[in-house]
């Protein structure tokens, strides 16, 4: 089997030198975005790699919480399709993979044809990020300081909005989960053929990347494709370890060396976040342990 894995990056570059070593096989390819805002260059990179092939962009100017992401992640995904793997997966260049390559190609050799995917509800979410239409959303997210009076002034007539939509019972119907998934060839190819539409639907939602996947599996492929599981966490459907608990604001937590054994433990697949500078310890164990396991390969 086949992977590729995307990458959406802002900074860390030593962080992704490590992750580009550990998944470094000859039968995965790694398609990574530089945020266009980022300072960071691909440069040197490659030389990381013995296996892998690398293919590296900087198109995108990425907005949290704005549709550039989903954006982003589309035309990630349509530039490796052109490649025909077995499967894709979506990481962002805080993640650090739980297994060694050899350990997550057999993996996914053993659940060939499910889909990692993580939903927040049954049906169509009830979180009013996606809920309701977000009108002042793309302008907001251009918006460095949230707290400016600009800002408050679009946020009061946003709520003026999302209330008449309340009051009216409108709902956009957009499902929800989160964003780090890992799907075949197949669903790749089925979701990027629905592209245009799906970007149009979920343009004005807030955190639009968290929308576009689920929103598709949900109205366009209905029961199309066998999932991995039903849960609504990242533990149970995507499995990804992601501490929210102990996160601040709307970033997860940063792992640290004392959560080494915890996350080793675990039996996922990916971690996220880890930041180069708050703990590079833990970053260096968990690389040596994989590397270790994939037979010293380096």
């Amino acid at each position: 089997m086949r992977h590729a894995y995307l990458v959406m990056a802002h900074n860390n570059k030593e962080l992704l030198k490590v992750l580009f070593g550990i998944l470094d096989d000859e039968d995965n390819d790694i398609y990574l975005h530089i945020d266009a805002k980022s300072s960071m260059d691909p440069e040197g990179l490659d030389k990381v790699l013995k296996y892998s092939r690398l293919h590296a962009f900087k198109r995108f100017r990425i907005l949290w919480g704005d549709a550039t992401q989903a954006a982003c992640q589309m035309f990630l995904l349509r530039k490796a399709a052109e490649g025909c793997y077995d499967y894709y997966h979506l990481i962002s260049g805080c993640d650090l993979p739980l297994m060694s390559a050899g350990e997550l190609n057999r993996f996914f050799e053993k659940n060939k044809g499910k889909q990692f995917i993580n939903f927040d509800s049954d049906g169509p979410s009830e979180h009013e990020n996606c809920r309701y239409i977000h009108p002042m959303q793309p302008l907001l997210a251009r918006i460095p300081d949230k707290r400016s009076p600009l800002a408050s002034f679009l946020y009061h007539i946003d709520d003026v909005f999302v209330n008449r939509q309340k009051a009216k019972g409108k709902t956009t119907g957009l499902s929800r989960g989160a964003n780090w998934a890992d799907i075949t060839h197949d669903l790749a190819v089925d979701f990027l053929s629905h592209e245009k539409e799906l970007l149009r639907r979920i343009r004005f939602a807030f955190s639009a990347d968290e929308c576009i996947l689920q929103t598709y599996c949900r109205d366009y492929a209905k029961e199309k494709w066998e999932l991995y599981g039903t849960d609504h966490d990242y533990d149970g459907s995507n499995l990804r370890k992601v501490d929210w608990e102990r996160s601040a604001g709307f970033s997860p937590y940063v792992w640290r060396i004392g959560d080494y054994d915890d996350l080793m433990s675990c039996g996922l697949l990916f971690a996220r976040k880890f930041d180069w500078d708050t703990d590079h310890e833990i970053i260096l164990k968990i690389r040596e342990t994989l590397l270790n396991r994939n037979g010293e390969r380096k």
